[in-house]
């Protein structure tokens, strides 16, 4: 096997592509065995992976997998260490796939320095692939996390658990734990009796992850550990001495949406809590690291020694500082000898979004990939802005990795994707397109066969989902991602609709389904509008689609109730113009009738009031009153003779009861002798009441006036 293995390498370096190509072709079909597509399906199904699952974690086509493992195309470096991450192969993997710049450098009598200086430099960024095992020294930025973790490991050589790093995806958990983490423990820097360099496990849990724990444990106990170089960490006779094992769990999250098998997981989560416990004051058989995405903790907490994790051993990948980031950036290209035109770092850190308060988390990997096209455009060994730009920046990294993943998915998922990113999506009153944050458990609320979807988004860097949120990556999805601005340009009246419908949805169920927040008049009818499109049918979740039945219900009931409300304040108003209208017709007859025919009020002594000497109004001393036992005619008036005149003939005591120009020249004449000012006696008489005595705000006026007016007086009498 190490011989073929051997000539395997030495043939791939000497020949061109297309004599690899054949070669490897050859070996395929010749045996199956002994080549990289040979160890490449024996990892794979040894880690309970399918051609597809491990599609989705290296970012590579299905059929391009099956062509490799069947021997019908050579496998790159970049694939090749993909895979050997992804597959924790130890660097076996990589091993097959010949560094045919290395072999050229070497047949040119060139050394390792003078390559990277030369026309075949290697690209020091990984693009969407994470770092591995073999990538520390183009790692930096998270040295500060990197020291931080060793010393919370140091303080569990006696126990206390599993440490559980926790991170938003997108935040680089797999390249710190990788390349940053398994290096600095080779280097020996915990704190070990005799200065041991302890045994390192890095896994993923894949679907049977208890079994998968017991397997890569027994690689580990068969496989010597070693050591980088001579040194402390090593014996006299130069072996490494052995310490204790750190078990590190990449992606842990794997256990909730990969296994099945619920006694399975079960057994997982114990044996790693019982492997980092100490027991009867022994240290711990090993200790463990779990890299766990912060949207799984919830469900994590509901395993007693996770929670115990948790609340005792866990830290927090937070965002980068910005030194960090231009680090980052930066001490690569200088590692591989390359230069950067200026003004490059600070357009790179704009597009991201960095400021002091951070970046997006799920940011890094589209700078990752930035940055590898911008190396393919490079200007000789100067990665130049015109190259970024050409490469389309950190906006068309998002584009393209949110196209490749929509593209990956089968047909069914693709409406639910379709469903899933309209959710996040926020259109304003101005039509303005912003992204909409919304918890994990209320997204999936609304479109809940979409799990699936929303994990496959969030391994390519679509979405980033923290402990409780879920959030697009990046804005530039919202204007430059062609598919996902033609979903929202279709129909953005009916998802400004929607948005308004799930809040009053939302607030409706919080409040425990009060029907105070239920839909009434216009909002309710241009809902069920809405609602009753075939296209808009599909996007309405359980609770959207109860509460708009809610609504229609009680609107249902209310109708009756409004029209009798409406029918009653109607015969209401009428009844009141009615009475207005009675009222306003009666009204002149009253004012216009004479105050001689109305009752007048008298003084004790059966006088009336206010007239001097008690004498009827309107006649002098020497008028002659009419009998007691004489009535006066209904509607006659008072004689009012003037002084002096002798009696009518015929017996007519007045001049004016059966002559109208009489009457109106007694009226003129009566007219005559009242006061200027003064209005008729009637006048006094109403004023003053019944009592025959002023209210008390006109005799406060008179008195204030200087008795000007006089009080109880009629018109003058002769």
């Amino acid at each position: 096997m190490a011989e073929e293995k051997e000539t395997v390498q030495e043939t791939a370096a000497n020949r061109d592509d297309t004599a690899a190509r054949t070669a490897a072709e050859t070996r395929g079909k010749a045996a199956g065995a002994g080549s990289f597509g040979a160890e490449l399906r024996r990892l794979r199904r040894l880690r309970g992976l399918s051609l597809s699952q491990l599609s989705e974690l290296v970012h590579y086509s299905r059929g391009y997998l099956s062509r490799l493992e069947n021997g019908r195309q050579a496998a790159s470096r970049e694939v090749a260490r993909a895979c050997d991450r992804v597959l924790n192969a130890g660097g076996a993997l990589l091993a097959w796939v010949p560094d045919r710049g290395r072999r050229r450098a070497a047949r040119q009598g060139t050394t390792g320095e003078g390559t990277a200086s030369g026309t075949e430099v290697r690209c020091p960024y990984p693009g969407t692939a994470a770092f591995g095992t073999d990538d520390a020294g183009r790692f930096f930025g998270r040295e500060r996390v990197v020291a931080r973790l060793v010393g919370l490991l140091a303080d569990r050589l006696g126990g206390g658990g599993p440490l559980v790093l926790a991170a938003p995806s997108g935040a680089g958990t797999t390249s710190l734990l990788a390349a940053g983490l398994v290096p600095a423990l080779a280097r020996g820097v915990l704190p070990l009796p005799d200065a041991a360099v302890p045994g390192v496990v890095m896994f993923t849990p894949t679907a049977t992850p208890y079994r998968t724990l017991l397997d890569r444990l027994a690689e580990a106990a068969e496989r010597p550990p070693a050591a980088p170089s001579p040194g402390p960490a090593t014996s006299p006779d130069g072996r490494a001495r052995r310490g204790p094992v750190v078990v590190i769990v990449d992606q842990f999250e794997e256990v909730f949406s990969r296994c099945r098998d619920e006694a399975e997981r079960e057994r997982f989560v114990r044996l790693l809590c019982d492997l980092s416990t100490s027991w009867n004051g022994e240290p711990p058989a090993a200790l463990v690291v779990l890299g766990v995405r912060a949207d799984h903790l919830e469900r994590c907490r509901a395993y007693p020694g996770l929670a115990a994790a948790l609340r005792d051993g866990r830290l927090d990948l937070g965002a980068m500082r910005p030194d960090e980031l231009r680090d980052a950036i930066t001490r690569p290209a200088t590692a591989a000898g390359l230069e950067l035109e200026p003004g490059l770092v600070e357009l790179l850190l704009r597009d991201i979004g960095a400021s002091a308060d951070g970046y997006d988390p799920g940011a890094l990997p589209l700078l990752a990939h930035a940055l590898l096209a911008t190396w393919q455009q490079r200007s000789g060994r100067t990665l130049t802005v015109a190259g970024y730009q050409l490469a389309g920046g950190v906006h068309g990294a998002a584009v393209a990795a949110a196209e490749r993943a929509y593209a990956s998915l089968r047909s069914a998922d693709r409406d639910r994707a379709r469903r899933l990113l309209l959710r996040l999506v926020q259109v304003g009153e101005d039509g303005r397109l912003t992204r909409h944050r919304v918890t994990r458990a209320r997204l999936l609320r609304h479109v809940p066969d979409a799990v699936g979807v929303l994990d496959a988004f969030a391994r390519a860097r679509v979405v980033t989902l923290d402990e409780h949120h879920v959030e697009l990556t990046h804005e530039a999805l919202l204007e430059g991602w062609p598919r996902l601005r033609g979903w929202i340009d279709a129909d953005r009246t009916g998802l400004r609709i929607r948005q308004r419908l799930t809040e009053a949805a939302e607030a409706w169920e919080q409040d425990g389904r009060d029907p105070c927040h239920l839909y009434r008049g216009t909002p309710l009818t241009v809902a069920l509008e809405w609602a009753a499109d075939p296209r808009h049918r599909h996007q309405l979740s359980a609770m959207e689609r109860a509460f708009l039945q809610a609504s229609a219900r009680a609107a249902d009931r209310d109708t009756p109730r409004r029209y009798g409300r409406l029918l009653r304040r109607l015969i209401a108003m009428m009844a009141l113009v009615l009475s207005a209208a009675i009222t306003v017709s009666s009204a002149p007859a009253h004012l216009v009738s004479r105050p001689e025919t109305r009752p007048r009020p008298t003084a004790p002594g059966g006088k009336p009031r206010g007239m001097p000497g008690g004498l009827p109004r309107g006649m002098g001393p020497d008028a002659t009153p009419q009998s007691a036992g004489t009535a006066e005619p209904p509607g006659s008036r008072a004689c009012t003779r003037a002084p002096g005149a002798p009696a009518q003939p015929g017996g007519a005591a007045c001049p004016n009861r059966h002559d109208p120009a009489g009457a109106r020249a007694g009226d003129d004449q009566a007219a005559a002798g009242r006061r200027p000012g003064r209005g008729h006696g009637q006048a006094d008489v109403r004023r003053r009441g019944r009592s025959g005595r002023l209210p008390a705000p006109q005799r406060r006026r008179d008195r204030m006036s200087g008795g000007r007016k006089r009080r109880g007086r009629s018109p003058a009498l002769p």
